[in-house]
């Protein structure tokens, strides 16, 4: 090959060496720019969701916290965290967090609400020792019990369960089923301000009845029928007209709760005497189910709340002579859930309770034999309502903290 046919392919050749060099510093730039823009834009996307972190830890530890929080020195940028209220009858808050670095901002926002003691399947925070789980016991859902949990026989606990004493064995070897998870060490207590809480809403919002000693209540699908003494006629009304926040409030009275059906979301709520031992109990006189069971209607939007400042008993009536169906989440503030004449009335079946009971003191629904055969009352059959876990019934007492809804970043 001469040298004129040589020099064209040399030309060639540098050229190609030119251009792919060229891309090749073209892509490496490219490169490092891209590095340093990620690197920025994760150093203020961390920032932001340390601020987030650190807002939400004010509000679990100090639920009154709005201050916000500016540092203008971390990590070499900035944060800016700021709270507010979106939703002021349930307290729901929105936080946010803002972080700069080197130009770039990145946002993280998280709402929060008040954390409702309906989130619990069972809560008792004293269980009495001479009261047992036996072997036909059941209970689905999250369980706290701020005491010893006495077991006899081998009771089932579908969901975590989480208490501050000793597992109490009646006899050993027979360990209870403890199927979602077990963690001991851990005290939560009851408010003592769920109740007038409760009568601030109604007052607020709902409907108060004062100036008797009883009221008796019936759910009837959409309506509400009550009345003050057994032989007087039954006033209906629109449950959602006359109570539009949910909330029913009988003030130092008993609530003799009647069979129905609920459809929407209520609660009802007694108190007794400030000056006097009187009111304050609700009796459940027969079956009170949703119009739409949330164990067979995962998407029900109904919902009660059964509130009273000392007991929630079942009443010992033909009714509840065999079985008692009941759907809600219950509180006693000062009391307990039980059965009346729990030692005398007759074997009365089960309690199939879709919802959660919280109590101050475990009460007693049956008596058992030393087989473990039911002698008088109930056993019980609670299953949870997993609707609870991110909703709940209006107004309904919360454990004083916090707890997340959403993240978004």
């Amino acid at each position: 090959m001469s040298g004129r046919s040589i020099l064209p392919l040399i030309l060639g050749f540098t050229l190609i060496f030119n251009v792919i060099g060229y891309n090749l510093n073209t892509i490496s730039v490219s490169a490092v720019d891209n590095m340093v823009d990620y690197y920025d834009e994760m150093v203020a996307k961390n920032i932001a969701m340390t601020g987030a972190n650190m807002g939400a830890n004010k509000l679990f530890l100090d639920n009154t916290w709005n201050a916000g929080i500016s540092i203008n020195s971390i990590y070499d940028g900035t944060m800016n965290v700021s709270v507010e209220t979106i939703d002021e009858f349930e307290d729901v808050r929105l936080v946010t967090s803002v972080g700069t670095y080197d130009g770039v901002t990145k946002e993280v926002r998280l709402t929060v609400k008040p954390s409702k003691f309906s989130k619990f399947a069972y809560f008792c925070e004293n269980e009495p020792n001479w009261i047992w789980w036996m072997e036909e016991d059941t209970v689905w859902g999250p369980m706290h019990v701020n005491s010893d949990l006495h077991c006899r026989d081998n009771p089932t606990f579908m969901g975590k369960v989480t208490i501050s004493g000793e597992i109490d064995l009646y006899d050993e070897g027979h360990e209870p089923n403890l199927n979602g998870g077990f963690q001991d060490g851990v005290e939560m207590r009851i408010p003592q301000n769920g109740i007038a809480d409760l009568k601030a809403r109604a007052e607020a919002g709902g409907h108060v009845f004062t100036g008797h000693d009883k009221v008796l209540l019936d759910f009837d699908g959409q309506n509400l029928k009550y009345k003050f003494s057994g032989g007087d006629d039954y006033i209906v009304v629109n449950a959602a007209i006359f109570a539009p926040n949910g909330v029913i409030f009988a003030d130092e009275m008993d609530i003799k709760l009647k069979p129905g059906v609920v459809d929407g979301k209520f609660t009802i709520a007694a108190s007794k005497e400030s000056s006097g031992n009187d009111g304050g109990t609700i009796w459940l006189f027969g079956d009170i189910e949703y119009a739409s069971d949330p164990l067979t209607n995962p998407d029900s939007d109904d919902m009660l709340g059964i509130c009273a400042e000392v007991d929630v008993l079942i009443k010992d009536n033909n009714n509840n002579s065999n079985d008692i169906v009941i759907h809600a989440s219950i509180y006693a503030e000062t009391g307990g859930f039980g059965a009346e004449d729990h030692n005398t009335r007759g074997v009365s079946g089960s309690i199939y309770l879709t919802g959660g009971i919280t109590q101050m003191e475990r009460r007693p629904v049956g008596t058992f034999n030393h087989l473990g055969q039911l002698n008088n009352g109930f056993r019980k059959k609670y299953k949870y309502d997993e609707r609870m876990m991110n909703s709940s019934p209006p107004g309904f007492p919360g454990t004083g903290g916090f707890e997340m809804v959403s993240w978004f970043q």
